[in-house]
């Protein structure tokens, strides 16, 4: 099974026109830094409209999944209910700031589900793995 590439998210092409090699960020020779904005490279977001299953679940976003792993995490499964039929990331998002995360072990793993969910992007959306090559 392939891996995604290890990257960092930054939405630096708003801040240097396209073809900038300058960057604010000092790059390490196993780093790519991955530039996106909403007219590049749109499908990098993790608001992008594409679905994508995770733990037994379609989410309509990769901000759903999120999301809605937080809320279950902290034993919110109503709000995780209502996090998964928020018809856009946004939605799912703000819904999200009801949880309050005061949980030490989810700082400890929410870094390892983000991974686990881009991995299953990677996997089930072309788009995307396309865009990261």
């Amino acid at each position: 099974m392939p891996t995604v590439p290890r990257t960092k998210s930054s939405n630096l092409g708003r801040l240097y026109k396209t073809g900038n090699s300058q960057s604010p960020h000092k790059k390490s020779p196993d780093t790519v830094y991955v530039h996106y904005t909403k007219n590049r490279n749109p499908s990098l977001s993790m608001f992008y409209p594409e679905k994508v299953h995770f733990k037994g679940r379609d989410h309509k976003t990769a901000e759903h999944a999120y999301q809605f792993e937080k809320a279950v995490h902290h034993d919110r499964y109503g709000t995780a209910e209502d996090i998964a039929n928020c018809d856009t990331a946004l939605k799912a998002k703000q819904t999200a700031t009801n949880v309050l995360v005061c949980n030490k072990s989810w700082h400890t793993k929410k870094e390892q589900i983000m991974s686990d969910i881009i991995q299953a992007r990677y996997e089930q959306n072309t788009r995307f793995a396309k865009a990261l090559r």
